[in-house]
């Protein structure tokens, strides 16, 4: 496996613009008999992952506002009857306001779409899986409180169509999968 992170970093005061490239590789020697969950057999390979992310931040007196959006290049060499290069694009931007010094309210947008080119889910369907699991866009509202300086809670409400995003480790028969759902998160954190 290799990694490369160069590129720039560029802040000013409340503004802060970043930008990164990686290349990352992967090589895979499947046990004999190894398939797929759909059955298809796994051949030796190596993977090849080249991201590059912009990201922007201006943080204000009571506004924080961010954005950032993920262009990345994968060819996954022999894990697809269909060769396995695409591009996976994402991005989300998301606004901050402190309506008191200890209570801020957020809100968030966001999208997934793991080939930018198919972005109904087309050609998931056609190695097996659902469209949805294919592409993802998420509202998300949240609320935090710092009950003190080392005590924090936090309230997020996410409203999902699509399952690109579901780990399938957590996850493991993407057919169980819903195309529309609903997150309901609470946090309570200790920073020391």
């Amino acid at each position: 496996m290799g990694i490369k992170i160069p590129i720039c970093r560029w802040s000013k005061q409340r503004l802060i613009f970043k930008v990164n490239r990686g290349a990352l590789k992967f090589n895979y020697n499947p046990l004999p008999g190894e398939t797929t969950f759909v059955g298809i057999p796994l051949e030796k390979s190596t993977t090849h992952i080249q991201p590059l992310l912009f990201s922007a931040q201006y943080n204000g007196e009571k506004i924080t506002l961010i954005g950032e959006y993920n262009y990345r290049w994968n060819n996954f060499g022999n894990y697809s009857r269909f060769g396995g290069k695409f591009i996976t694009e994402s991005w989300y931007v998301e606004g901050s306001y402190r309506i008191l010094p200890e209570l801020q309210a957020t809100v968030r947008y966001d999208t997934l779409t793991l080939d930018k080119d198919d972005r109904s889910g087309a050609n998931a369907q056609l190695l097996g899986f659902p469209k949805h699991t294919a592409f993802s866009q998420n509202w998300v509202f949240g609320l935090r409180y710092d009950i003190t300086r080392s005590w924090m809670v936090r309230a997020d409400y996410t409203r999902t169509h699509g399952a690109a995003w579901l780990p399938q480790a957590d996850n493991p028969d993407p057919f169980q999968w819903v195309q529309d759902w609903d997150l309901y998160a609470l946090q309570l954190s200790f920073k020391f």
